[in-house]
């Protein structure tokens, strides 16, 4: 059975306007949380 859930499509971009990132997920905060601990490029 597959249930109904909401999910969000996001591009990152840097400073140029290259993107660096697409995704779609179910739970962008904690996504953003993971950018940020992993990331190089994830703004301080």
């Amino acid at each position: 059975m597959m249930r109904d859930s909401r999910t969000a499509l996001y591009r990152l971009y840097d400073e140029h306007n290259q993107l660096l990132y697409v995704e779609v997920t179910s739970d962008p905060n904690r996504r953003w949380e993971t950018h940020r601990a992993e990331k190089d490029w994830w703004p301080v």
